[in-house]
């Protein structure tokens, strides 16, 4: 249609006897008014180091009855240190009554190889019964809670906890759940809500 105006143009000019250089100009001018592409600019993704993760861990509804978030640090527990080094991590234990219930750390890497090798280290942690789980993560492991014991005073005590750890893009993340806090069902949900949070933020 552009084009078509201003050949119009040119031969209205023409048949009036204007000059080349008047066509010429003509033609320019109407080029000028063109309206032309605006560009919207991306905006910068926050970077890994930076990212306050306090608000993401825990939402309305995550945790099973009972089960509330508690305290908050930006270390993971010592049990983690033969983790690779993250960028940005941070800790939130669980607690039921005032008694820890667990807690759910997020490791942050630059590097997929460190995710990687941070979930291999997890899940191994986890022990050989650990499964996947359906429609979380990039990768993921769960297992069961309430397998296995241990004597205390002569007394047989359930010690184990429900725990479940996922990836998804940079992030590398692990829950646990007190043994009669949640089955590994309800861990795979709050963990499932998590990743969906998880993503936007992680994911560039």
């Amino acid at each position: 249609m552009r084009i078509f105006a201003i050949v119009m143009l040119a031969c209205a000019l023409t048949a009036c006897g204007a000059s080349q250089a008047q066509i010429q100009t003509a033609i320019a001018q109407t080029q000028v008014a063109q309206p032309t592409a605006t560009t919207i600019p991306t905006p910068t993704p926050v970077p890994l180091a930076d990212l306050d993760l306090s608000t993401t861990l825990i939402a309305s509804g995550d945790l099973p009855a009972g089960v509330e978030g508690a305290q908050i640090r930006d270390t993971a527990e010592d049990k983690f240190r033969n983790l690779p080094k993250a960028e940005n991590e941070i800790f939130q234990q669980f607690s039921n009554s005032g008694r820890g219930m667990g807690g759910v750390t997020v490791w942050l890497y630059e590097s997929s190889d460190d995710v990687a090798a941070g979930f291999k280290n997890l899940s191994k942690r986890i022990g050989g019964s650990a499964r996947p789980i359906e429609s979380l993560g990039e990768t993921s492991a769960g297992v069961m809670p309430g397998i296995g014991s241990a004597m205390l005073l002569g007394v047989s005590i359930n010690l184990l906890a429900g725990e479940v750890t996922f990836t998804r893009c940079h992030a590398l993340v692990y829950i646990a759940m007190a043994p009669g806090s949640a089955g590994l069902e309800a861990i795979g949900a709050y963990a499932k809500n998590l990743d969906e949070r998880l993503r936007p933020l992680v994911c560039r």
